[in-house]
C-alpha cells in the first residue's frame, strides 16, 4: 500500500479540521495553522491548495456521492470522512491522476484516521469508485427543467443562492455561473507601473520559464495555461520578477476599481477597508507615488504584512492608519480627495477563488452584509471634501449588494450617484463583482446616529 504523499497528507488535514468547525467560520488554514503548510515545497503547496480547495467546493455532490456507496449511512469519524471525500475528488474530478495511486492514498489516510477497520472500509468503496467514477454515474445530470435542489446537489451550491441565480438569471446562464465557480481560478498578475509595463515584466517572467499572456486590463497579464501552468504555479512568487517588485497578483476586475479612483499627484486617498493591501499598493502604482494613500482597516492585524509589500513594490506616500483615533486625526488634518471602500460581501463572484465562501451563504448573512455595507458608504462619504469622490466595490454579483445598496445610500444620504456596474465572472479572464461610484454633494444629510454598534468581521 502507497503512503500518503506530502501534498495528499496536508489536504487531508485541513480538510479533517475544516469538516469539524462550524460552517461559517470554517477556514482552509488559520493564522495559527497556516496552509499549505510552509514545509511543503512549492509544488506540493500548489497541489495541496488544489485538492483541499477542490474537494471543498464539491462537498455536497462529494457527500451524495458517498451517501450512494454507503446505503445512505454517514461516514464517521469526521478524518475518515475527510480522505474519503478527498479520494472521491480525485477519482471524480482528477481523471488524469491514477486511480491505484487514489486508492492506495485515501486507504492510508483512512487507516490513519480509524485504523485497519477504516483502512478496510476505504478500500472497499474507493475501488467500487474507481470502477464508476463520472460524477453522472452516482447523481443524474440536471434537465432543462431541473429544480433548485437538483442544481444545487449536481453542481454542490447551497439551494438558496441557486434558487436567487434562476430567478435573476434563468437555468441556462445559472448553470454556466455554477460550472465556472467550480473551475480552477485564473491566476492574473497587475504590472507594477512605478517599475515597467506589461512588456517589460512579460520578458522578465519569460526569461524565468514563466509563459503570459495579456488580460483585459492595460495592466494585466494571465498566467498561461496547460501543463506549464501546473509546472510553475507553485513557484511564480519564487521567481526574481517577484522579488524585483515588477507584478502582484489581482484579478483584472480588481485593477479595474483603481481607474474608477483616478489617482492624481496631490490628491489625499483613503483606502477604508484596505486589508490585505492589494488596492492600496495599486493606488500608490496609480499614482506615481504622488499622492497620498490613507490605509486603514478595522482588523489592523490584516495590513501587517504591508509595509513589507511597499518596498518590494519600491511605494512610497502610503500611511498605514493602526486604529479608529489615527483614523479620525488624519481625516480631520486636510480634506480627502476620495475614499475607496472595498466592502466585506457574500464573494458570489469569486466562488472559484474562495471556495469556502459558497457554504457560508445564507439570508441572514447577506443582511448583515447590506447592513455593514451602508454603514461603510455613510461613513466613508462623511471623511469626503464636497465635491469629492467615493468608489465603492464589492466581489458579489448580488444587486441587493451593489446597484441596490447604492441606489439605496444615495437617497438616504442625499449622496450623488454618478454611476453603477455589476459584472458576471467571465471564464479564463476575470471575477465578478459590482462597483459604484458617487460625490459628496453641499447637501449631503449626516449619516444616522448608531443606536448599538456592533463589530462586524470581514
Amino acid at each position: 500500500m502507497e503512503k500518503a504523499s506530502p501534498a495528499r497528507r496536508a489536504a487531508w488535514e485541513v480538510l479533517a479540521a475544516y469538516l469539524v468547525a462550524e460552517p461559517q467560520r470554517a477556514r482552509l488554514g488559520t493564522s495559527k495553522r497556516p496552509f499549505p503548510p510552509k514545509g511543503l515545497s512549492a509544488r506540493d503547496r500548489a497541489f495541496a491548495r488544489k485538492l483541499a480547495e477542490g474537494t471543498v467546493k464539491r462537498l455536497l455532490s462529494l457527500d451524495a456521492v458517498l451517501l450512494a456507496l454507503t446505503g445512505g449511512k454517514k461516514t464517521r469519524p469526521p478524518a475518515l470522512r475527510a480522505a474519503l471525500l478527498l479520494g472521491a475528488y480525485q477519482c471524480i474530478f482528477e481523471p488524469q491522476i491514477a486511480k491505484h495511486a487514489v486508492v492506495n492514498e485515501a486507504v492510508d489516510l483512512a487507516k490513519a484516521a480509524a485504523g485497519q477497520g477504516g483502512a478496510g472500509f476505504a478500500n472497499a468503496l474507493m475501488r467500487r469508485l474507481a470502477e464508476r467514477s463520472r460524477l453522472e454515474d452516482w447523481l443524474p445530470r440536471p434537465s432543462s427543467e431541473a429544480t433548485a435542489l437538483e442544481l444545487a446537489r449536481f453542481h454542490s451550491y447551497p439551494e438558496l443562492l441557486v434558487a436567487r441565480w434562476l430567478d435573476e438569471h434563468g437555468q441556462e446562464k445559472t448553470e454556466h455561473l455554477l460550472e465556472l465557480g467550480n473551475m480552477n481560478p485564473q491566476l492574473t498578475l497587475r504590472t507594477n507601473r512605478v517599475k515597467g509595463d506589461r512588456t517589460s515584466v512579460t520578458e522578465a517572467l519569460a526569461k524565468e520559464g514563466i509563459v503570459t499572456r495579456p488580460g483585459l486590463h492595460p495592466l494585466s497579464l494571465l498566467l498561461a495555461t496547460g501543463k506549464q501552468e501546473k509546472e510553475r504555479m507553485g513557484s511564480l512568487l519564487d521567481t526574481q520578477a517577484f522579488s524585483d517588485g515588477l507584478f502582484s497578483i489581482q484579478d483584472s476586475s480588481q485593477t479595474e476599481i483603481l481607474d474608477l479612483v483616478e489617482p492624481e499627484e496631490g490628491m489625499r486617498i483613503l483606502d477604508l477597508c484596505a486589508a490585505p493591501g492589494g488596492k492600496t499598493t495599486g493606488l500608490a502604482e496609480a499614482s506615481q507615488n504622488k499622492a497620498q494613500i490613507l490605509a486603514y482597516d478595522k482588523n489592523a492585524e490584516k495590513l501587517a504584512l504591508l509595509p513589507k509589500e511597499l518596498d518590494r513594490l519600491g511605494l512610497s506616500g502610503v500611511l498605514l492608519l493602526e486604529d479608529q483615533q489615527a483614523l479620525l486625526a488624519a481625516v480631520s488634518e486636510a480634506p480627502v480627495d476620495c475614499v475607496l471602500v472595498d466592502a466585506p460581501c457574500s464573494n458570489t463572484g469569486v466562488l472559484a477563488r474562495r471556495p469556502e465562501a459558497r457554504w457560508r451563504f445564507s439570508m441572514k448573512k447577506l443582511v448583515e452584509h447590506v447592513r455593514l455595507q451602508e454603514e461603510l458608504v455613510l461613513q466613508a462619504a462623511s471623511y469626503l471634501r464636497i465635491g469629492g469622490r467615493l468608489v465603492y466595490s464589492t466581489c458579489s454579483i448580488e444587486a441587493c449588494e451593489n446597484e441596490d445598496m447604492a441606489q439605496m445610500v444615495a437617497d438616504l444620504a442625499g449622496l450623488r450617484l454618478i454611476s453603477t456596474e455589476r459584472a458576471l465572472p467571465r471564464q479564463g479572464l476575470c471575477d465578478g463583482g459590482g462597483n459604484a461610484v458617487f460625490s459628496r454633494t453641499e447637501t449631503m444629510n449626516p449619516p444616522p446616529e448608531k443606536t448599538s454598534p456592533k463589530e462586524t468581521s470581514q
